[in-house]
């Protein structure tokens, strides 16, 4: 923002229109909407959009109540004739391991398998150990943690 001519005004009305677009917006609404060209409107689209990239910062661990789960995504949808997709451990979609505070915050990633020797690194990375309760499904990669009352 500091190496354009650009009015503070017009970035502050860019950032608001990328903050509160559901959807997102384009260059070509967002220009028609400032009064500056669509090639401008793109620009400060990615320097809004790489101002709030935090992927270098750094996260907070998981707190108080954690709930964990596995889930399976993808896939073809099932409205389409002739596509099976099975449920559950059978299928070939991807296993996303999920844990959520009850405070809001919440980690996901893509994990290989199921087994307690995939979540637990991951688990002691995201959760805080001085975590009181955590809620599973009742898997056996979950029970029995040092420091952790499942339920």
């Amino acid at each position: 923002m500091h190496g354009t001519k650009l009015d503070l005004r017009i970035w502050i009305c860019a950032i608001f229109l990328v903050l509160t677009s559901s959807k997102g917006i384009s260059s070509v609404v967002m220009a028609r909407l400032l009064g500056v060209n669509q090639k401008t409107a793109w620009k400060m689209g990615h320097a809004i959009r790489e101002m709030m990239d935090d992927r270098n910062g750094e996260l907070l661990t998981l707190e108080d109540i954690v709930e964990v789960d596995e889930a399976y995504v993808g896939g073809a949808p099932k409205s389409l004739s002739g596509a099976y997709n099975p449920r559950g451990k059978g299928t070939g979609k991807p296993m996303i391991f999920v844990a959520a505070s009850r405070d809001g915050q919440a980690r996901a990633r893509v994990v290989p398998d199921d087994k307690r020797a995939t979540l637990e690194p991951i688990l002691l990375e995201w959760i805080d150990p001085a975590t009181t309760r955590l809620m599973t499904d009742g898997s056996t990669s979950y029970l029995n943690r040092p420091g952790f009352t499942g339920e």
